[in-house]
């Protein structure tokens, strides 16, 4: 039989109070439950419920009475039920607001933490995960799908957190920012993957854009990326080439939102890095764009992967554990190690003048060392930056400048 609006809105707030780890009245979790508890059918007594209740979240959390607001996740609830209202009765959606709801972290605000952690594991490593999220972490909030389960929690160690998730399962599309996020007038925002990188780009306050390469960002992922910085400005870095076209559309779409913004044409994970140096909050977006597009076009990126299956390439033949060499979309050299692929690939390059690698997962300590000890000794007078990339699919990412 079909469910009614009162079955439904009961199935969501247990559905909604089931997916966190420690259940906190004051949140969406109570709005849903006073609505739930109303016993109608009337989806305007439904949307009344959630209002009233609503009004009383800024009582029962100190840090929503700290910084004068309502719950953000409760107003979303009302309004999910304004609207419900609207398709009703027909009607235009009528949802005035409930108190200021800012969007960002008032400086004012308690916080529980210093970072947010976003991502996705796979459903069957939830037993595994959820005990390290309630040992490490705070605020944990779980919404399952068919196949993943996205993951929402606060910590003041992310890189920790990640390493010890990432024992046991991937983490996939992973974004970690600042809880407090600062005021600012223009911000960068980049596509970027691998826990190492992430939350070394995090850490300098770049807004992150997660997706891995086999999943690579829509252009909604870069105008919401934007907006959550709430600046008015911002730049674009695209770490890929297909991404180009679509950090291109949505500088558009911001356009509509009066928020500028530029586009940084990377096309790897280096070249980004690289061109972040070249961020500034100040002079126009114009030339900080020129010069961070500049930087990131002088270097020349090779990728180490290895080969998931047998093939034939201008090389000769690739056999299934190849290691690879890749640059500008081509295979110019291939090995059974990595480290000689590399030699192979930086052999037949311009000399470069500073080399940064980052690493993939997976790799030890003494792998690390034994990179930049190789690379030492083919280029003795380059300087080497070796960092802990941690990102699947490329073993070794190579920036020569």
């Amino acid at each position: 039989s079909d469910l009614t609006i009162a079955q439904l809105v009961k199935a969501s707030a247990r559905a909604a109070r089931k997916s966190v780890a420690e259940p906190q009245e004051g949140t969406a979790l109570t709005v849903l439950d006073a609505a739930a508890a109303a016993e109608t059918s009337s989806p305007r007594e439904l949307a009344d419920r959630a209002r009233t209740a609503l009004e009383h979240t800024r009582e029962m959390l100190p840090s929503l009475k700290a910084a004068g607001v309502v719950d953000a996740g409760g107003r979303g609830v009302v309004i999910l039920l304004d609207v419900m209202v609207a398709v009703w009765t027909g009607r235009a959606v009528a949802s005035p607001p409930v108190g200021h709801i800012p969007m960002s972290v008032p400086s004012s605000c308690i916080v529980d933490a210093e970072f947010e952690v976003m991502c996705q594991i796979a459903v069957e490593a939830e037993s595994v995960v959820l005990p390290i999220l309630s040992k490490s972490g705070s605020s944990v909030t779980l919404s399952h799908g068919p196949e993943n389960i996205l993951i929402h929690v606060h910590c003041d160690e992310p890189l920790q957190l990640i390493q010890e998730i990432e024992s046991h399962t991937p983490c996939r599309s992973l974004v970690v920012e600042h809880l407090r996020s600062p005021v600012r007038a223009r911000a960068a925002v980049a596509h970027l993957y691998g826990s190492g990188t992430v939350c070394l780009a995090a850490a300098a306050d770049v807004v992150i854009v997660g997706a891995e390469p086999e999943q690579r960002p829509s252009v909604s992922d870069f105008v919401n990326a934007a907006l959550r910085s709430n600046a008015d400005e911002v730049l674009l870095f695209a770490s890929d080439a297909d991404s180009v076209v679509v950090a291109e559309t949505a500088q558009a779409d911001l356009l509509s939102m009066n928020v500028v913004a530029r586009v940084v044409p990377t096309t790897s994970l280096v070249e980004t890095l690289l061109a972040l140096t070249e961020y500034s909050e100040s002079g126009s977006l114009d030339e900080v764009a020129r010069l961070c597009s500049a930087t990131g076009q002088s270097v020349r990126s090779v990728g180490i992967s290895q080969a998931d299956r047998s093939a034939q390439t201008a090389l000769g033949s690739i056999e299934r554990g190849d290691y690879l060499a890749v640059s500008d979309h081509q295979v110019i050299a291939k090995s059974q190690s990595d480290l000689d692929a590399l030699h192979q690939a930086l052999s037949i390059l311009p000399v470069p003048e500073i080399i940064t690698v980052l690493t993939g997962f997976g790799y030890s300590d003494g792998a690390v060392v034994d990179v930049k000890s190789a690379l030492t000794e083919m280029f003795p007078s380059i300087h080497i930056d070796v960092i802990r990339g941690n990102q699947r699919m490329w073993q070794l990412m190579v920036g020569c400048q």
